[in-house]
């Protein structure tokens, strides 16, 4: 959880490639279901430029 409030945080700030590498710690091992929601909330995230 500490890492997703982190990413969460400077997300909108974050250059593609580290978002990309981001994205991929936070869902690895995950179920498909929670990893499209967490990929749904970062793209939303990203759409309004941070928090």
């Amino acid at each position: 959880m500490k890492k997703f409030k982190e990413y969460a945080d400077v997300w909108g700030k974050l250059p593609e490639r580290e978002r990309t590498k981001a994205m991929t710690q936070l869902t690895r091992g995950m179920p498909a279901k929670y990893r499209d929601a967490i990929e749904a909330y970062f793209k939303q995230l990203e759409k309004s430029g941070g928090k």
